[in-house]
């Protein structure tokens, strides 16, 4: 990754309010949007939350802030 990082986090430095809707995994720290985020009322480029969705698909994370794959690994290590 260069000095000025990937689409995404360029995205949230300008939109830093957006941050409110975006999943980080604890782990391997993969960032996407938050399932209850809402869709939007437009599907219009311009809107932000559509841009979002672009360049960040669903993350869900576990209690724990685990991504699904991060906490399957997790559950192999254990056995």
């Amino acid at each position: 990754m260069g000095k000025r990082g990937t689409g995404l986090e360029q995205f949230l430095m300008k939109y830093s309010h957006l941050f409110r809707w975006v999943n980080e995994c604890l782990s391997c720290h993969h960032k996407g949007c938050k399932p209850e985020m809402p869709e939007p009322k437009f599907t219009s480029t311009v809107v932000l939350t559509v841009k979002l969705r672009h360049l960040a698909k669903e993350l869900a994370l576990d209690e724990d802030g685990l991504c699904q794959q991060c906490r399957e690994a997790s559950l192999l290590k254990r056995s």
